[in-house]
């Protein structure tokens, strides 16, 4: 996949109330193809930086405001989603350092930030490997160690219990080889 440069600023094409509005309308067609037109026009790191992550920070700030509902929350977290591992797919031949494993701890579902970081990851050249959501520190860390990676990357969305959070955080970084990196994200970190 070659990265092009936009003609037009993303800014002049990416229009997140339009976004909204066609999910608050139950417009999937519309939106599917808006996410589809913006990610080939912009590239897998444009569409990242400039319209995935600012659409997922206005999807919650229009939940959080109740302008729209669970449901369109979570069927446009799912267009979105789609649309990233289309384009993560592209890098899957892949497999240049650093090895990078992504995933959320126990009791975590939402898994889009890993998304949006995995196809940043892959455009940068480096080589994503996601475990997704809920998973224990133990296994987070014997996946490191199995695929040799540099880095593990933790999103937290959410924590009801920073406690136990932090303890399996802990937990997690005793547990990894000396040379890996832990990077934590999202929302809660």
């Amino acid at each position: 996949l070659v990265e092009r440069a936009p003609v037009v600023p993303a800014q002049a094409l990416v229009d997140l109330d339009q976004m909204i509005d066609d999910l608050k309308r139950d417009r999937v067609e519309s939106l599917r193809a808006t996410l589809r037109t913006l990610s080939v026009t912009l590239g897998p790191r444009a569409f990242v930086t400039d319209v995935a992550q600012p659409f997922a920070i206005a999807l919650g700030q229009a939940w959080s405001k109740g302008q729209i509902e669970v449901r369109h929350e979570h069927l446009a977290t799912s267009l979105l989603s789609a649309r990233l591992r289309v384009l993560l797919s592209t890098f899957e031949d892949g497999e240049e350092p650093p090895v990078v494993v992504l995933a959320t701890l126990p009791g975590e579902a939402h898994t889009l930030g890993l998304d949006l970081v995995a196809l940043y990851l892959a455009a940068q050249r480096a080589t994503p490997r996601l475990l997704g959501a809920d998973t224990p520190p133990m296994q987070i860390a014997a996946a490191a160690r199995a695929l040799g990676a540099s880095v593990v990357g933790i999103s937290i969305p959410i924590a009801p219990n920073r406690e136990k959070v932090k303890a399996e955080i802990d937990a997690l970084a005793r547990a990894l080889p000396a040379r890996t990196q832990l990077w934590i994200g999202g929302a809660a970190a």
